[in-house]
């Protein structure tokens, strides 16, 4: 099975994930954008976190997304958590592979998981991103796996952040060619928000151990505010109650989908 990795950004999102994961039985990636972790403090996240896992334990491993700062990459590191992406897909080869060991060498004692990324992927997200080539290159996965040992690979194959036109672009042959080339390597899908799980489905088999999904838990949350700003525009509260509720409902979707 997949894990789900749901991009979360406040108290209601990161406990409707904890609740999910609880209620499927199933291990999420709880994943935070580098702005996120800017604005609120890694720390400040990691005591937020740790206040809803006293009462709502679950199997979820904590996440930095895509992030080239090193000082918010340490931040996470030296507060706890689990698992950091270190992404320089957009420089050449060479420096991709020095920037990512530049994190082992300066965090030595960091026993998470590094994940790293080839085909820097289409759109931007959360302020990281842009119009890039969103194709990975099959001759550099053997050096870039090598070299820098990373527990975890973003692979662009035409995926995108954001919402789709349309999904027709996405290479499924192109997935598996990476993962015949490297078959223990664990590989991530970025941009899984509005590709059809049929597709999904068919690349589950070849080393997919990670379905990101942002845009679409935005699109649950805002739908939610907008409705009950119709319905109870000064009840705050009801507010609260509802999308985290109907996040809930989205996260326990999604993980079952994967199942």
């Amino acid at each position: 099975m997949a894990k789900a990795a749901f991009n979360v950004f406040d108290y209601e999102t990161i406990r409707a994930v904890y609740q999910a994961s609880r209620e499927t039985g199933e291990g999420v990636y709880l994943q935070f954008s580098a702005s996120t972790v800017q604005y609120y403090g890694a720390s400040q996240l990691r005591r937020i976190i740790n206040s809803i896992k006293t009462s709502l334990d679950a199997d979820v491993i904590i996440h930095l997304d895509h992030c080239s700062n090193f000082q918010i990459i340490g931040d996470c590191i030296e507060s706890g958590w689990d698992s950091v992406m270190a992404d320089f897909s957009n420089l050449p080869l060479t420096e991709n592979i020095r920037k990512v060991n530049e994190i082992r060498s300066a965090w030595p004692a960091y026993s998470g998981l590094i994940e790293g990324e080839l085909g820097a992927i289409l759109g931007e997200e959360d302020g990281f991103g842009g119009d890039l080539t969103g194709k990975v290159n099959l001759d550099e996965l053997k050096e870039f796996c090598n070299k820098t040992a990373v527990d975890l690979l973003a692979i662009g194959i035409g995926n995108a952040h954001g919402h789709y036109v349309s999904t027709q672009n996405l290479d499924i042959e192109l997935w598996i060619k990476a993962h015949q080339i490297i078959p223990n390597q664990k590989l991530v899908l970025h941009g899984a928000s509005g590709i059809e799980l049929k597709k999904i489905e068919k690349i589950k088999e070849y080393g997919l151990e990670k379905v990101n999904i942002s845009t679409e838990l935005k699109d649950v949350y805002v739908d939610s505010l907008l409705n009950m700003a119709q319905k109870n525009k000064y009840l705050m509260i009801k507010y609260v109650e509802d999308r985290y509720e109907k996040t809930l409902e989205f996260c326990v979707k999604k993980i079952n989908d994967l199942k």
